[in-house]
């Protein structure tokens, strides 16, 4: 019997083990996630986190424009997620207030096909880029951006995250920014101007850091639009926010608990305390 218990709790542990190991798609997959990173410049340490959130949801093909067609910042999509604080990132959060340190954080996802020909890829949902930015850097986002930078930014972001791949569990892991070289940095490593990190999305401006937590900035979406130089511009939503208590969301609110969850619990809570008087009597 003893052995058998002893077997049972080895299973358990092994399948605990197993859950906690996190199978990451890179973007050259041509299905991919949006990722969260929270960035301790003080502490030189990144926190990653693959929300797990398909692009391919956040930007479905059967609602981008079709083929030919150039859209600057249509808001023909829109993004409604809420991600909740995994322990991990609860904890990076916490080491910081502790500290005094102020944290930084930024979202960024790409995806591309690697099995079709360069001139398909160019159509609408084939290549995807998704990130955040200042509202400011919209009109730049609209008219500036071509297929180099989507390009620029998904093989980058590709190898960022085979870097980060073989060491990342479930929920999110911490790295220093030394790991990695000047093309796959952990995000925050490089700044603004050093290395090409993420933070300025590989020198495709427009930067993504400098945004504190409880800040709420807006979230672009890049395509092809089946030509050789222009993209689809589309802002996806403009509350992305990670609150200091680490939940991710966009276009969504806490939703309330139904009425009959609260009398649930006033009945329970009165149940409590009428066990409570039979004990004492």
């Amino acid at each position: 019997m003893k052995n058998s218990v002893r077997f049972v709790v080895a299973g358990l542990l092994l399948a605990g083990f197993a859950t906690a190991q996190a199978q990451v798609k890179t973007p050259e997959s041509g299905s991919s996630d949006l990722w969260v990173f929270v960035s301790n410049q003080a502490a030189h340490t990144s926190f990653a986190e693959d929300t797990g959130i398909a692009l391919s949801s956040l930007m479905p093909s059967g609602q981008l424009a079709a083929s030919g067609s150039t859209t600057v910042l249509s808001t023909a999509i829109s993004a409604n997620f809420t991600v909740g604080a995994t322990q991990a990132l609860t904890n990076y959060i916490a080491a910081a207030n502790a500290a005094g340190q102020t944290l930084e954080w930024g979202v960024l996802g790409a995806q591309f096909p690697t099995s079709t020909a360069t001139a398909n890829i160019k159509a609408p949902g084939a290549d995807l880029t998704v990130f955040d930015a200042a509202a400011s850097a919209g009109a730049n986002i609209g008219n500036n951006y071509g297929l180099s930078t989507i390009a620029t930014i998904g093989s980058a972001f590709d190898n960022d995250v085979k870097y980060l791949a073989p060491t990342y569990t479930a929920g999110g892991s911490s790295y220093a920014f030394s790991a990695g070289n000047s093309q796959t940095n952990v995000w925050g490593a490089g700044g603004d101007t050093a290395n090409g990190g993420s933070t300025n999305l590989y020198n495709q401006n427009p930067a993504q850091d400098n945004v504190g937590l409880d800040s709420s900035v807006s979230l672009y979406g890049l395509t092809g639009n089946g030509d050789k130089t222009s993209v689809q511009s589309y802002i996806l939503g403009t509350n992305l926010t990670l609150s200091s208590a680490g939940v991710l969301s966009i276009g969504s609110s806490p939703v309330p608990l139904p009425a009959a969850v609260w009398l649930f619990g006033s009945g329970l809570l009165g149940l409590i305390g009428v066990g409570r008087r039979k004990v004492a009597a």
